[in-house]
């Protein structure tokens, strides 16, 4: 089971522009992107990267802190970089490699509503999908759906569990031109003992991609965070 240790998220606002680069002269990462690791052998400090327009990326140079790192394929993160001058044969970009705050990320899961080994897996407890400027701050990309969620939490280092599934009873939707999936959340503490705090995941949308369903997009039921716990569905489209 993947799980996520919470953090206060410092690029909530980026999620729309996740390869930027600026020109520097100094020693510092000069671009930062949201990628795609690849690491298929498993083998120990040998991984590379796409971005979501399939472009790869070659880390030739790293710092020291990725001796030993052994990421998992197909696992997203957000990776902060220069482009070195020397191509590298076969890829787009030939980088040095500074910093990678990992994501957690996770596939589409199925979710049978009559089984009670279901529900208690994935739990229901309140969960949103952050928003900036009334803008829900996610980006289906790549194959994936990578979002800010918001949840309650406490200081004491507990794990939660964050979850897509697609409901087994839930054949159509009301709205054909979406597809209907759901975001949830197992918490291990409750809400008045909580404060509200942020995380980043990334799943792996498979048969529900928009770019292979070709549908406008999901429709992604969340239980708001209110007191209520209200069930609300939110729409996330697909700009290609």
């Amino acid at each position: 089971m993947k799980s996520i240790k919470l953090f206060f998220l410092a690029l909530v606002a980026t999620l729309p522009l996740l390869q930027s680069c600026n020109n520097s002269d100094t020693d510092v990462p000069e671009c930062y992107a949201l990628v795609t690791i690849h690491n298929p052998g498993g083998v120990s400090g040998i991984f590379t990267f796409s971005l979501d327009n399939g472009q790869t990326l070659y880390p030739s140079e790293m710092a020291d802190v990725f001796v030993g790192y052994n990421p998992e394929d197909g696992d997203r993160a957000l990776i902060y970089y220069s482009l070195l001058d020397t191509p590298k044969e076969g890829y787009d970009y030939n980088i040095k490699l500074y910093a990678l705050q990992a994501i957690l990320t996770k596939e589409v899961e199925s979710l049978d509503p009559n089984n009670q080994t279901d529900i208690e897996n994935f739990g229901d407890d309140p969960i949103e999908v952050a928003e900036e400027n009334n803008t829900y701050n996610y980006l289906i990309s790549g194959g994936y759906l990578t979002l800010t969620y918001n949840i309650y939490a406490s200081l004491q280092g507990e794990s939660h569990k964050i979850s897509l599934v697609r409901n087994t009873q839930d054949t159509d939707t009301e709205e054909p031109e979406y597809t209907m999936l759901e975001l949830r959340h197992k918490a291990e503490t409750s809400i008045e003992d909580s404060s509200k705090y942020s995380g980043l995941v990334s799943f792996k949308l498979g048969d529900y991609d928009p770019a292979v369903t070709n549908k406008k997009g999901i429709l992604l039921r969340v239980k708001h965070l209110d007191q209520n716990g209200t069930i609300e569905y939110i729409k996330l489209d697909f700009k290609e």
